[in-house]
């Protein structure tokens, strides 16, 4: 079932602020405690940011993708997801809990740098999201730099 939560409801040019599409989990308790955390953030946040939230259908979620600043990257089965990279391709902030512990080759995940590191509890997602999109310019910077890792800047 979708939960759209401050979908914006202009045409399909609309830029929505935070994407954060992704299941909770409910069947494995960690990871649907640490992706309700997330959520539960972003619902907050609707309020004052063009936010979208719950599972869309494929087109629906690329059309979103394709409009959204940011879209929070919450671990998986593993830190890493498809998501991180659909973000990174699509020259839109990752926005994921802190990756300092995770080496990959090329080195994707670089805080600050590359993708806006959250901690594992949620509890700074809200001043991490405000902080990015209230500085436009360095947001876009990332967002260079992170698809750059990937060769598609």
């Amino acid at each position: 079932m979708s939960s759209r939560v401050g979908t914006t409801s202009g045409g399909p040019l609309t830029l929505v602020d935070v994407m954060g599409c992704f299941s909770t989990h409910d069947s494995v308790p960690p990871l649907a405690v640490h992706r309700r955390q997330s959520r539960d953030v972003l619902e907050e946040m609707s309020e004052q940011l063009s936010v979208v939230t719950g599972l869309l259908k494929t087109r629906e979620y690329f059309g979103v993708l394709r409009r959204s600043k940011a879209s929070v990257c919450p671990f998986g089965w593993g830190e890493i997801t498809w998501r991180d990279f659909e973000a990174f391709l699509r020259g839109i902030a990752v926005v994921k809990p802190d990756m300092g512990h995770v080496e990959t080759w090329p080195d994707y995940f670089l805080p600050g740098d590359t993708y806006l590191p959250y901690c594992w509890d949620a509890s700074n997602l809200a001043e991490v999201l405000s902080g990015a999109l209230g500085e436009p310019d360095e947001l876009e910077q990332i967002v260079r730099r992170g698809a750059r890792v990937l060769d598609v800047a």
